[in-house]
Protein backbone atom coordinates (compact mmCIF):
# COMPACT_ATOMS: atom_id res chain seq x y z
CA UNK A 1 0.00 0.00 0.00
CA UNK A 2 1.43 3.19 -1.46
CA UNK A 3 1.83 6.64 1.03
CA UNK A 4 -0.97 8.47 -0.51
CA UNK A 5 -3.63 5.16 -0.52
CA UNK A 6 -2.58 5.05 2.86
CA UNK A 7 -3.34 8.60 4.04
CA UNK A 8 -6.56 9.06 1.86
CA UNK A 9 -7.39 5.98 4.71
CA UNK A 10 -6.22 8.01 7.15
CA UNK A 11 -8.11 11.28 6.29
CA UNK A 12 -11.20 9.56 6.10
CA UNK A 13 -11.02 8.06 9.30
CA UNK A 14 -10.18 11.26 10.80
CA UNK A 15 -13.05 13.08 9.38
CA UNK A 16 -15.25 10.69 10.67
CA UNK A 17 -14.28 11.12 13.70
CA UNK A 18 -14.64 15.54 13.53
CA UNK A 19 -18.12 13.94 12.33
CA UNK A 20 -18.86 11.80 15.12
CA UNK A 21 -17.51 14.26 17.37
CA UNK A 22 -20.26 17.09 16.76
CA UNK A 23 -23.20 13.93 17.25
CA UNK A 24 -23.63 15.44 20.51
CA UNK A 25 -24.92 18.68 19.71
CA UNK A 26 -27.31 17.17 17.35
CA UNK A 27 -28.52 14.29 19.98
CA UNK A 28 -29.07 17.13 22.59
CA UNK A 29 -31.23 19.06 20.55
CA UNK A 30 -33.48 16.25 19.55
CA UNK A 31 -33.44 15.13 22.75
CA UNK A 32 -35.59 18.21 23.58
CA UNK A 33 -38.33 16.18 21.85
CA UNK A 34 -37.64 12.55 21.44
CA UNK A 35 -36.63 9.98 23.81
CA UNK A 36 -33.01 7.71 23.12
CA UNK A 37 -34.61 5.17 21.00
CA UNK A 38 -36.68 7.36 19.26
CA UNK A 39 -34.13 9.76 18.10
CA UNK A 40 -31.92 7.31 16.58
CA UNK A 41 -35.09 5.28 14.78
CA UNK A 42 -35.39 9.09 13.40
CA UNK A 43 -32.04 9.48 12.45
CA UNK A 44 -31.53 5.96 10.70
CA UNK A 45 -34.74 6.66 9.35
CA UNK A 46 -33.92 9.98 7.72
CA UNK A 47 -30.30 8.44 6.32
CA UNK A 48 -32.01 5.48 4.92
CA UNK A 49 -34.36 8.40 2.79
CA UNK A 50 -30.47 10.07 1.64
CA UNK A 51 -29.13 6.76 1.00
CA UNK A 52 -32.01 5.74 -1.53
CA UNK A 53 -31.48 9.58 -2.94
CA UNK A 54 -28.25 8.90 -3.36
CA UNK A 55 -28.58 5.53 -5.49
CA UNK A 56 -31.30 6.55 -7.46
CA UNK A 57 -29.10 9.25 -8.65
CA UNK A 58 -26.10 7.10 -9.48
CA UNK A 59 -28.26 4.12 -11.02
CA UNK A 60 -26.70 2.06 -8.58
CA UNK A 61 -26.75 -1.53 -10.00
CA UNK A 62 -27.45 -3.86 -6.70
CA UNK A 63 -26.91 -7.89 -6.67
CA UNK A 64 -28.91 -9.69 -4.81
CA UNK A 65 -26.88 -12.18 -4.26
CA UNK A 66 -24.23 -10.05 -2.58
CA UNK A 67 -26.97 -7.32 -0.98
CA UNK A 68 -28.51 -10.30 0.78
CA UNK A 69 -24.97 -12.56 1.42
CA UNK A 70 -24.01 -13.52 4.93
CA UNK A 71 -21.09 -10.80 5.73
CA UNK A 72 -23.66 -7.73 4.53
CA UNK A 73 -26.71 -8.93 6.10
CA UNK A 74 -24.25 -9.66 9.64
CA UNK A 75 -22.80 -5.44 9.47
CA UNK A 76 -26.69 -4.66 9.01
CA UNK A 77 -27.32 -5.74 12.57
CA UNK A 78 -24.24 -5.42 14.50
CA UNK A 79 -23.49 -1.98 13.51
CA UNK A 80 -26.83 -0.74 14.94
CA UNK A 81 -26.40 -3.17 17.63
CA UNK A 82 -23.04 -1.34 18.84
CA UNK A 83 -25.49 2.16 18.89
CA UNK A 84 -27.91 1.25 20.83
CA UNK A 85 -25.58 -0.52 23.02
CA UNK A 86 -23.29 2.31 23.54
CA UNK A 87 -26.99 4.52 24.08
CA UNK A 88 -28.03 1.92 26.73
CA UNK A 89 -24.70 2.04 28.66
CA UNK A 90 -24.95 5.76 28.89
CA UNK A 91 -27.94 5.37 30.23
CA UNK A 92 -26.70 2.84 33.25
CA UNK A 93 -23.56 4.35 33.69
CA UNK A 94 -21.45 7.67 33.67
CA UNK A 95 -20.99 8.87 30.06
CA UNK A 96 -17.03 8.47 31.05
CA UNK A 97 -16.96 5.15 32.16
CA UNK A 98 -18.80 4.34 28.77
CA UNK A 99 -16.20 6.14 26.70
CA UNK A 100 -13.95 4.29 28.73
CA UNK A 101 -15.28 0.81 28.36
CA UNK A 102 -16.53 1.56 24.71
CA UNK A 103 -12.58 2.67 23.89
CA UNK A 104 -10.82 -0.31 25.65
CA UNK A 105 -13.20 -3.05 24.28
CA UNK A 106 -12.31 -0.96 20.51
CA UNK A 107 -8.33 -1.07 21.28
CA UNK A 108 -8.00 -4.84 22.15
CA UNK A 109 -10.55 -5.99 19.85
CA UNK A 110 -9.15 -4.25 17.12
CA UNK A 111 -5.67 -5.62 17.83
CA UNK A 112 -6.95 -9.26 18.12
CA UNK A 113 -9.01 -9.16 14.87
CA UNK A 114 -6.39 -7.05 12.86
CA UNK A 115 -3.73 -9.82 13.64
CA UNK A 116 -5.89 -12.69 13.49
CA UNK A 117 -8.26 -11.54 10.09
CA UNK A 118 -6.08 -9.31 8.35
CA UNK A 119 -2.41 -10.12 9.28
CA UNK A 120 -1.75 -7.04 11.01
CA UNK A 121 1.31 -6.58 12.17
CA UNK A 122 2.09 -5.11 16.37
CA UNK A 123 4.92 -2.88 15.20
CA UNK A 124 6.82 -1.15 18.23
CA UNK A 125 4.93 2.62 16.88
CA UNK A 126 1.47 1.04 16.94
CA UNK A 127 2.02 -0.43 19.93
CA UNK A 128 3.37 3.14 21.60
CA UNK A 129 0.29 4.75 20.05
CA UNK A 130 -1.61 2.49 21.23
CA UNK A 131 -0.27 2.82 24.67
CA UNK A 132 -0.86 6.54 24.48
CA UNK A 133 -4.21 6.62 23.52
CA UNK A 134 -5.28 4.69 26.75
CA UNK A 135 -3.35 7.05 28.62
CA UNK A 136 -5.06 9.67 27.22
CA UNK A 137 -8.56 7.90 27.65
CA UNK A 138 -7.58 7.27 31.27
CA UNK A 139 -6.66 10.88 31.57
CA UNK A 140 -9.63 12.05 29.62
CA UNK A 141 -12.69 9.84 31.29
CA UNK A 142 -11.02 9.08 35.16
CA UNK A 143 -12.77 6.03 34.81
CA UNK A 144 -11.30 4.63 38.21
CA UNK A 145 -13.39 7.39 40.27
CA UNK A 146 -16.85 5.19 39.59
CA UNK A 147 -18.00 1.63 39.70
CA UNK A 148 -16.37 -0.45 37.28
CA UNK A 149 -18.59 -3.63 38.10
CA UNK A 150 -22.03 -2.40 36.33
CA UNK A 151 -24.08 -2.90 33.33
CA UNK A 152 -23.38 0.09 31.83
CA UNK A 153 -19.35 -0.65 31.74
CA UNK A 154 -20.36 -4.25 29.94
CA UNK A 155 -22.75 -2.91 27.77
CA UNK A 156 -19.69 0.00 26.78
CA UNK A 157 -17.64 -3.04 26.53
CA UNK A 158 -19.98 -4.68 23.70
CA UNK A 159 -20.46 -1.93 22.34
CA UNK A 160 -16.92 -1.23 21.78
CA UNK A 161 -16.51 -4.83 20.58
CA UNK A 162 -19.16 -4.81 18.13
CA UNK A 163 -18.46 -1.32 16.52
CA UNK A 164 -14.59 -2.95 15.70
CA UNK A 165 -16.66 -5.96 14.50
CA UNK A 166 -18.52 -3.97 11.67
CA UNK A 167 -15.19 -1.82 10.74
CA UNK A 168 -13.73 -5.22 10.00
CA UNK A 169 -16.80 -5.94 8.13
CA UNK A 170 -16.29 -3.01 6.48
CA UNK A 171 -12.45 -3.31 4.93
CA UNK A 172 -13.63 -7.24 4.25
CA UNK A 173 -16.44 -5.93 2.01
CA UNK A 174 -14.92 -3.08 0.44
CA UNK A 175 -13.43 -4.32 -2.20
CA UNK A 176 -16.33 -6.41 -3.14
CA UNK A 177 -19.42 -3.93 -3.37
CA UNK A 178 -20.27 -0.27 -3.94
CA UNK A 179 -19.16 2.03 -0.61
CA UNK A 180 -22.49 3.53 -0.67
CA UNK A 181 -24.07 0.36 -0.22
CA UNK A 182 -21.93 -0.76 2.14
CA UNK A 183 -22.59 2.63 3.98
CA UNK A 184 -26.42 1.95 3.05
CA UNK A 185 -26.63 -1.68 4.89
CA UNK A 186 -26.29 -0.61 8.38
CA UNK A 187 -28.92 2.25 8.21
CA UNK A 188 -31.78 -0.08 6.75
CA UNK A 189 -30.58 -2.52 10.15
CA UNK A 190 -30.89 0.55 12.26
CA UNK A 191 -34.28 1.26 11.19
CA UNK A 192 -35.41 -2.44 12.48
CA UNK A 193 -33.31 -2.93 15.22
CA UNK A 194 -33.76 0.94 16.58
CA UNK A 195 -37.38 0.87 16.37
CA UNK A 196 -37.92 -2.69 18.13
CA UNK A 197 -35.96 -1.06 21.37
CA UNK A 198 -38.06 1.98 20.91
CA UNK A 199 -41.13 0.06 20.95
CA UNK A 200 -40.10 -2.45 24.06
CA UNK A 201 -38.93 0.85 26.15
CA UNK A 202 -42.83 2.37 25.44
CA UNK A 203 -41.51 4.79 23.02
CA UNK A 204 -44.33 5.28 20.35
CA UNK A 205 -42.77 5.41 16.60
CA UNK A 206 -45.44 7.98 15.83
CA UNK A 207 -43.75 11.30 16.81
CA UNK A 208 -44.53 13.86 14.28
CA UNK A 209 -46.63 15.77 16.45
CA UNK A 210 -43.50 16.43 19.30
CA UNK A 211 -41.22 17.42 16.44
CA UNK A 212 -40.00 21.20 16.50
CA UNK A 213 -37.93 23.15 13.83
CA UNK A 214 -34.50 22.83 15.92
CA UNK A 215 -35.32 19.15 16.11
CA UNK A 216 -36.22 18.75 12.93
CA UNK A 217 -33.25 20.46 11.62
CA UNK A 218 -30.81 18.67 13.80
CA UNK A 219 -32.02 14.93 12.89
CA UNK A 220 -31.94 15.86 8.88
CA UNK A 221 -28.26 16.92 9.48
CA UNK A 222 -27.48 14.03 12.00
CA UNK A 223 -29.09 11.73 9.13
CA UNK A 224 -27.13 12.93 6.26
CA UNK A 225 -23.85 13.46 8.23
CA UNK A 226 -24.81 9.71 9.76
CA UNK A 227 -24.40 8.41 5.44
CA UNK A 228 -21.08 10.28 4.90
CA UNK A 229 -19.28 9.33 7.82
CA UNK A 230 -20.27 5.39 7.41
CA UNK A 231 -19.32 5.77 3.59
CA UNK A 232 -15.89 7.68 4.80
CA UNK A 233 -15.54 4.53 7.48
CA UNK A 234 -15.68 2.17 4.00
CA UNK A 235 -12.71 4.53 2.19
CA UNK A 236 -11.05 4.49 5.46
CA UNK A 237 -10.56 0.68 6.90
CA UNK A 238 -10.29 -0.25 3.18
CA UNK A 239 -7.17 1.71 2.67
CA UNK A 240 -5.73 1.77 6.71
CA UNK A 241 -4.90 -0.54 9.33
CA UNK A 242 -7.99 -1.73 11.81
CA UNK A 243 -6.33 -1.11 15.08
CA UNK A 244 -4.56 2.21 14.11
CA UNK A 245 -8.14 3.31 12.57
CA UNK A 246 -9.62 2.57 15.60
CA UNK A 247 -6.95 4.51 17.33
CA UNK A 248 -7.54 7.32 14.82
CA UNK A 249 -11.89 7.07 15.80
CA UNK A 250 -10.92 7.63 19.56
CA UNK A 251 -9.72 11.25 18.66
CA UNK A 252 -14.11 11.30 18.24
CA UNK A 253 -13.66 12.46 22.26
CA UNK A 254 -11.76 15.34 21.73
CA UNK A 255 -13.87 16.79 19.14
CA UNK A 256 -16.74 15.72 20.77
CA UNK A 257 -15.61 18.13 23.71
CA UNK A 258 -14.36 20.65 21.55
CA UNK A 259 -17.69 20.91 19.45
CA UNK A 260 -19.57 20.76 23.54
CA UNK A 261 -17.64 24.05 24.81
CA UNK A 262 -18.16 25.29 21.41
CA UNK A 263 -21.85 25.52 21.12
CA UNK A 264 -23.09 24.09 24.43
CA UNK A 265 -21.23 25.84 26.82
CA UNK A 266 -19.73 22.88 27.94
CA UNK A 267 -16.52 23.83 30.17
CA UNK A 268 -13.38 21.45 30.21
CA UNK A 269 -11.36 20.33 33.21
CA UNK A 270 -7.65 20.18 32.82
CA UNK A 271 -7.77 16.65 32.90
CA UNK A 272 -9.89 15.73 29.86
CA UNK A 273 -7.61 18.91 27.71
CA UNK A 274 -4.66 16.87 28.95
CA UNK A 275 -6.13 13.39 27.71
CA UNK A 276 -7.52 14.76 24.77
CA UNK A 277 -3.61 16.13 23.92
CA UNK A 278 -2.36 13.23 24.68
CA UNK A 279 -4.57 10.80 22.62
CA UNK A 280 -4.08 13.67 19.38
CA UNK A 281 -0.36 12.61 19.97
CA UNK A 282 -1.15 9.40 19.54
CA UNK A 283 -3.31 9.38 16.48
CA UNK A 284 -1.10 11.96 14.79
CA UNK A 285 1.97 9.37 15.43
CA UNK A 286 1.67 6.89 13.20
CA UNK A 287 1.24 9.34 10.22
CA UNK A 288 4.07 11.42 11.40
CA UNK A 289 6.87 8.78 11.31
CA UNK A 290 5.11 7.51 7.91
CA UNK A 291 5.86 10.94 6.72
CA UNK A 292 9.24 11.37 7.48
CA UNK A 293 9.97 7.66 6.09
CA UNK A 294 8.81 9.21 3.15
CA UNK A 295 10.94 12.18 3.00
CA UNK A 296 13.55 9.94 3.88
CA UNK A 297 13.36 7.70 1.03
CA UNK A 298 13.10 10.85 -1.33
CA UNK A 299 15.66 12.54 -0.35
CA UNK A 300 18.54 12.81 -2.55
CA UNK A 301 21.86 10.78 -1.92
Amino acid sequence: MNVSTRNRGFVAILLSAIGYGSFGVWITIINEDLGSFQQIFFRYLLASLFVVAVLLFKKTAIKREVLFSKDTLLLGVVFPFGIIFYTLSILFTKIALATFSFYMAAFTASLIIGAFVFNEKLTKLKFISLMLAIIGLIMFSNPFSGNLLNWGVLLGLLAGLLDVVSNGFRKHLAERMDRIIIAAVPMAGGIVISGAFAMYFKQSLFFADKLTFPSISAAIISGGLLVLFNYLLVIGFQYFDLNLGTIVLSSEILFASAFGWIFLNQRLTVNEIVGGLIVATAVSMPEAAGYFRWRKREAPD
